[in-house]
């Protein structure tokens, strides 16, 4: 497939499936991730 049809597909699938409303976009995980160590106090022996 070149890429001249993979886009238009692509967006076509997705306006056709969209996202699953039961699972967080993979953005959202990966801030989640990111933001972890903002979560815990830093150690004070450190």
């Amino acid at each position: 497939m070149t890429s001249y049809c993979a886009l238009p597909l692509g967006f076509l699938i997705d306006l056709l499936l969209g996202d699953p409303r039961a699972l967080p976009h993979p953005v959202v995980l990966i801030g989640r991730v990111i933001a972890l160590p903002s979560w815990y106090p830093p150690s004070r022996g450190a």
